[in-house]
């Protein structure tokens, strides 16, 4: 409807300190990042349960990046990246949709080179997230809760012809997770419809170069 979606332009305000680091035999990176942003007039929609309702308010957020890899050999790397961010409408005085306080990934890669031409990959990470919201101002609906999903891969790689074949595994756990979260149209309060995000998959995967 109409009269329920009009919204202005949003306007934002960044500062960021940071520093980048390497070790001299560039074994080991690290990276560190602290930021504060200030949105005005921030775009969002909100599903009522009978409509979509566009509009704005005004948020606030702050927070910590990391960022650390070790390559021990030429054959291993690990890596860790993490945010920290502390996000607030601050409208509702109240958190934000779809910003958890912590997220991110850590993994290993082992990659050696089996031929003159054949190199092979082998990683296993783990993703994860802190508990969100997925609706602004909707106190009778949960919030999204935390999820951590495993994921592996395994594959060859030819360095002279371009080619790659890789078998991947997505959310090995078959961790149940949701993407949204929001009313269930035209049922009493407290009625939720919840997206799920993706179960186990299992892909295999063929690329060429050229």
């Amino acid at each position: 409807q109409l009269d329920i979606s009009e919204y202005d332009s949003e306007r934002a305000r960044t500062v960021e300190f940071g520093i980048k680091s390497q070790t001299s035999d560039r074994k080991v990176t690290f990276n560190a990042a602290t930021f504060y942003t200030k949105i005005r007039d921030f775009q969002l929609v909100t599903f009522t349960g009978i409509n979509f309702e566009v509009g704005n308010t005004d948020l606030r957020t702050y927070g910590l990046e990391t960022e650390l890899a070790w390559a021990p050999t030429r054959d291993w790397r690990l890596y860790w990246n993490n945010t920290y961010a502390r996000a607030k409408d601050l409208i509702l005085d109240d958190k934000t949709t779809h910003a958890p306080r912590w997220s991110g990934v850590a993994g290993a890669a082992y990659t050696p080179q089996i031929t003159d031409d054949l190199e092979m990959l082998l990683y296993a990470d783990v993703v994860y997230r802190s508990t969100e919201i997925g609706q602004r101002n909707q106190s009778n609906v949960i919030p999204i809760p935390s999820v951590t999903k495993l994921n592996a891969g395994i594959g060859v790689e030819s360095m002279e012809n371009g080619w790659t074949l890789r078998l991947i595994g997505k959310n090995l756990t078959n961790e149940h997770s949701f993407g949204f979260v929001f009313p269930a149209p035209l049922q009493p309060a407290g009625n939720v419809v919840a997206i799920p995000e993706e179960p186990r998959t299992i892909l295999l995967q063929v690329g060429l170069k050229y």
